[in-house]
């Protein structure tokens, strides 16, 4: 019964960054993608949000795959690969600085079989239960993408307003901030 009610408080986190920020659809072949360090909970919370929104789901849960150098440049198992050309869309539950974006296989997949990657983001309960992971992606894209634009000008100071009331206002110092400055379906 606890496991229950711990999966529930992650359940609208999940739809939303599943059907949301990730556009998982109908039909779709979707990859789980986590490891042993990833909170089992939310790789079954991913998983059943992608299945309600339709899509086929395969999960995989690898070994840590070490990484020393912290290059990214460190393939995942041959098994997890395989999974990835034959997906549509991956979701990655791993640690932003574990998964292996520059890999020839990732990059493979997303170029040559057309596969999305979506960084789930959070890997523990903890972090899908707050309040973020149910932020409105709309609005999160709108950020990203102001922030982007502004930042590309040499701005410090973004202002994001919108017919709902939105009036949203924030300085940024562009030799301090990194990360992707739009975040959405790929």
């Amino acid at each position: 019964m606890k496991k229950t009610k711990e999966i529930d408080n992650l359940r609208e986190g999940a739809r939303n960054l599943v059907s949301d920020y990730a556009c998982v659809g109908k039909g779709e072949n979707v990859c789980v993608f986590s490891d042993t360090s990833c909170d089992p909970l939310v790789t079954e919370a991913i998983a059943e949000a992608a299945r309600k929104a339709g899509g086929r789901v395969v999960v995989i849960i690898a070994d840590e795959t070490p990484d020393p150098e912290e290059s990214g440049l460190v393939d995942p198992p041959p098994v997890a690969v395989n999974a990835f050309y034959a997906a549509d869309v991956i979701l990655s539950i791993l640690s932003i600085f574990k998964m292996q974006w520059s890999t020839q296989s990732l990059a493979r997949a997303l170029n040559e079989y057309g596969v999305r990657l979506a960084y789930i983001g959070p890997n523990s309960a903890a972090e899908l239960a707050k309040a973020w992971a149910r932020f409105p992606a709309e609005i999160a894209f709108a950020i990203g993408k102001k922030t982007l634009a502004d930042l590309q000008e040499g701005g410090w100071e973004i202002t994001i307003t919108d017919a709902n009331g939105t009036d949203l206002k924030a300085k940024v110092n562009p030799d301090h901030w990194s990360g992707a400055g739009a975040r959405g379906p790929m």
